[in-house]
């Protein structure tokens, strides 16, 4: 690198050096240089003092970590996947950690990520040769998908008079979670079975809703008839006889 061209006049500049190289002599003024792209490791850039902050590295082994993917029902829950496979490493090496970062826990999809993984040399005391390689990370990903719930409207029931029953029976939801719905009905107010349709959207936040129509039973309404208390002497006729309803 030529000293000469680093001066004040002239503008930062953009270095390429092969992986060839043995050495290399770093000119004074490191300010005045841009990028420095080099064909070899990382390994190879710090034996040879190059600046790692200006320096690109092309080379090392090329090695490939695929996070695994993973899928559920909706339950509350996150979704996590640890799991992933490794395809590249040369003989002793062996993927000592790597930081798996993904969750899914609604409804939907999402990236099940790896990163920052370390490879040491178990043939040479566990040295770090993760420089050595050149990592292309795959993502895997995270599924969850929508919990059925059943809204029902078999077995409704009110006793003539009373105001029709505004719920129906729903199974299926988690906790304290809601979904919205309606009843109708057909019109009738005597004493009878009328069929009743809930209705309502389909796909509702974490849930797959079906909805399942039934009858309202409207049953009599219970009457009591008290026998008013009455008095007669004997031999007279019976008093006329009353009733409170």
């Amino acid at each position: 690198l030529d000293n000469r061209r680093m001066g004040s006049d002239y503008p930062p500049v953009i270095v390429y050096l092969p992986a060839t190289l043995t050495s290399v002599t770093l000119p004074s003024n490191l300010s005045k240089i841009d990028t420095i792209y080099f064909q070899g490791t990382k390994a190879q850039a710090q034996s040879l003092g190059l600046p790692m902050d200006k320096t690109i590295c092309s080379g090392g082994v090329p090695l490939t970590i695929t996070t695994g993917d993973g899928t559920k029902v909706y339950d509350g829950t996150e979704l996590t996947v640890d799991t992933y496979t490794v395809s590249g490493l040369a003989e002793g090496h062996v993927l000592q950690s790597v930081t798996i970062t993904g969750s899914q826990t609604n409804v939907g999809t999402s990236e099940n990520t790896a990163s920052n993984a370390v490879i040491v040399d178990e043939n040479n005391g566990n040295t770090d040769v993760t420089d050595d390689y050149v990592i292309t990370y795959l993502p895997g990903t995270l599924t969850v998908t929508a919990k059925p719930v059943t809204v029902s409207a078999v077995g409704l029931t009110k006793v003539y008079g009373d105001d029709d029953p505004t719920t129906a029976t729903v199974t299926g939801l988690i906790g304290e979670d809601t979904i919205s719905y309606t009843l109708t009905r057909d019109a009738g107010e005597n004493v009878g079975a009328y069929n009743v349709t809930p209705a309502g959207e389909v796909e509702q936040g974490n849930y797959s809703v079906t909805y399942e129509p039934g009858t309202l039973t409207i049953t009599p309404a219970p009457v009591t008839v008290k026998a008013d208390n009455k008095e007669k002497i004997a031999g007279q006729e019976d008093p006329e006889f009353t009733a409170t309803v």
